[in-house]
Order: C-alpha cells, then sequence, then structure tokens
C-alpha cells in the first residue's frame, strides 16, 4: 500500500506544524497510477512453546486494479490482514517487603541496603491479541482535469489478559 515515504527534516520544531524537528509522510499507492494488476498475498504462521495455542495465523493480502469505462477511469487498491498472538512474558519479583539491610546480619548482607530479586518468584503475564486491519483507496477520474479519491484506515484489536 505504501508507494512512496517522503521525510521532511526540519531545523526547528516550529517550522512545520505539530512536528518535533521534521516529518514522515506515508504515500499510498493511487489505482490509476497501476500499469497493471497488483496481487499479493502472505500466509504465515508463529507458534511458541510457551503458548498452548498451537500455531496462531499472521494473513495478509492486497489487490489492486483500474477500468477504462464510459464514465471514466476507476480504481482501486485494498489490503486486509489478520493476526493472532499470543504473548508470554516472565519476570522475576523484586519484593519491597524483602529489605536486607546493611546491618542485618544476614549472610547475604553487603555493605548497603537492597532488595533482592525472587527468581523463584516471578510475576506471569499472558497477554492475547486479534487484529484485523483494512486499508483501501477508490479512485475516480471522470475526465483528465478531474480526479476523486477517497482513503479509508480501519483497524479492530481485541486484546485479553
Amino acid at each position: 500500500m505504501i508507494a512512496a515515504v517522503e521525510v521532511t527534516k526540519a531545523p526547528e520544531a516550529k517550522t512545520i506544524e505539530g512536528s518535533v524537528g521534521g516529518t514522515i509522510n506515508l504515500r499510498t499507492i493511487r489505482p490509476l497510477a497501476l500499469n497493471e494488476r497488483l496481487l499479493s498475498v502472505r500466509v504465515q504462521g508463529e507458534d511458541s512453546s510457551l503458548t498452548t495455542d498451537g500455531i496462531t495465523p499472521r494473513l495478509s493480502g492486497t489487490y489492486g486494479d483500474n477500468w477504462s469505462t464510459s464514465m471514466g477511469d476507476f480504481g482501486v487498491v485494498a489490503s486486509l490482514s489478520y493476526a493472532e498472538q499470543d504473548v508470554s512474558a516472565f519476570r522475576p519479583r523484586v519484593d519491597r517487603d524483602n529489605l536486607v539491610a546493611a546491618d542485618s546480619g544476614l549472610p547475604s548482607a553487603q555493605s548497603f541496603d537492597y532488595l533482592p530479586i525472587q527468581f523463584f518468584i516471578q510475576d506471569y503475564d499472558n497477554f492475547e491479541y486479534e487484529t484485523t486491519n483494512f486499508a483501501g483507496t477508490l479512485e475516480w477520474a471522470p475526465n483528465s482535469n478531474l480526479k476523486f479519491f477517497f482513503d479509508a484506515v480501519v483497524n479492530d484489536q481485541e486484546r485479553l489478559q
């Protein structure tokens, strides 16, 4: 869906409104600029030893074409993707109630107070994502001096923890 990337670097953030020192402009493909039909399909899978869900899918596809009719030139480019992710993280805990003071007399005491890391007590986080994305462009040129286009980007993500 990306035809070009334009990066405008500015010497001061105030030069271009809303930017911090520059702007990145992602230019999408215009359907009437296509010389031939565009078709791309990708199928991937991810398997992790930290999940019991098996292989999670990542699917995407893009289609683009244009046509000349008695009402002018029409074109469409549409991209759709779907992905599922199961993300797990194990983190050692640092407990605030487990302070080892320098003067505690414990064998693990140091010359300073510290909170030891508890490797046997770990936080476990599990996130499951289901994401659907759509990006599309419709373009119509009733004559050589006039063009209309409509761009849409829709994202839907469900997240469970």
